[in-house]
């Protein structure tokens, strides 16, 4: 069992513990770095509305990626999903 302490773990295993609900425009896109992003990203705390109504809003970074989800309280949706330049 691996433990949280940390915001960003704390945050990222809150995030795996939903199910996920993709935007219909990432639909096609390869979804397995999702997952990878939601297990191993760093989260932009300063680029994220946390306390947003009704769902915070986190950005995570993960290799050339950026995810932007909607952190609900029965489920994450994943609003963007984009390769970073």
């Amino acid at each position: 069992m691996k433990y949280c302490y940390l915001p960003n773990c704390r945050v990222l295993k809150d995030l795996r513990s939903k199910p996920l609900v993709l935007n219909e425009n990432i639909q096609s896109k390869d979804t397995s770095g999702i997952s990878e992003a939601l297990l191993d990203g760093d989260i932009l705390f300063s680029e994220s509305d946390t306390r947003k109504e009704p769902c915070g809003e986190y950005r995570i970074e993960w290799e050339q990626y950026q995810l932007h989800v909607a952190n609900c309280s029965t489920e994450v949706k994943v609003l963007n999903w984009k390769a970073l330049p």
